[in-house]
């Protein structure tokens, strides 16, 4: 399965109130997939013989199937019990992990080809970007409003978003490689002249690295980012009433009015003088 063809399924949310003192710790596994968030304290599982300590802030994934211990702690979390497809939204009563050593079956097992980290388990720390979203979550399930489980799913699918870009991040060879950050002055500084070169030295960093590890994490190459970001603010200017197209150009970064026209129509499949017309 790939991962844009994820369409989840919110069975059950909940804040976990764990107390050290009155938890007993067995091996469970999950029959459906698993987040935590953990809001205060200090969470502590044990995974494929890991022990994996989370502290404030942090959100830990498991799969399906994945059997783990969930380790005395003192924390309170925010959980969620979810599939990635909507195929048994009809078991919608929360479903309780079974002892390891007990005969189960999966409500679905599901392996991504193109993000291998949900496969598994996976531990992002420092993620309290995803908090208001595990709190809105919740409510949400509790309110139960007209197509509230569209935006659980959707929800699930910002938060799973989230954790496959740290992780991106945090798995580069270099850590002090931030794709995000260069990518963020790239959108700042449309109208400059920008090639890997003179990026490179800004950021320190070789050309070809830069390239190489930028085209990694985005999915394309520093010029063609520029070229779909230069070109979507085009459009916006366009659709703003602007009608000079070679002062759109300019604003843009094109130096070149032709240029500009020749890679409007190759991303948007018409000229600049068209999409105009057509406005």
């Amino acid at each position: 399965m790939k991962f844009s063809e994820i369409n989840p399924f919110a069975r059950y949310i909940r804040y976990l109130d764990i107390k050290e003192h009155n938890q007993i710790s067995s091996k469970v596994v999950p029959l459906d997939c698993r987040l935590f968030y953990v809001l205060k304290g200090v969470g502590s599982f044990e995974i494929n013989g890991q022990t994996i300590i989370l502290n404030s802030g942090s959100v830990l994934y498991i799969n399906s199937g994945v059997a783990y211990t969930h380790l005395p702690c003192d924390a309170i979390y925010l959980a969620v019990n979810f599939d990635f497809t909507q195929n048994h939204s009809h078991l919608s009563s929360p479903i309780p992990p079974c002892p390891a050593e007990e005969k189960f079956s999966l409500v679905e097992k599901v392996t991504f080809s193109d993000c291998e980290a949900l496969n598994s388990f996976l531990v992002i720390n420092d993620c309290q970007q995803c908090e208001e979203i595990f709190k809105n979550s919740e409510k949400e399930f509790l309110r139960r409003s007209p197509f509230y489980n569209k935006k659980l799913g959707l929800q699930i699918t910002e938060i799973l978003i989230t954790l496959l870009r740290k992780n991106e991040q945090s798995t580069a060879n270099d850590s002090r490689f931030d794709a995000e950050k260069i990518a963020d002055y790239l959108r700042k500084n449309l109208t400059e002249k920008i090639d890997n070169k003179t990026l490179a030295e800004k950021f320190h960093f070789h050309p070809n690295y830069l390239s190489s590890e930028f085209a990694k994490y985005f999915g394309k190459p520093v010029h063609r980012y520029v070229l779909e970001i230069r070109i979507l603010k085009a459009i916006s200017l366009l659709e703003s009433g602007n009608d000079n197209i070679a002062l759109i150009a300019q604003s843009v970064g094109f130096e070149n009015g032709n240029y500009f026209s020749r890679y409007f129509k190759k991303i948007t499949g018409v000229s600049p003088k068209f999409y105009l017309k057509k406005r």
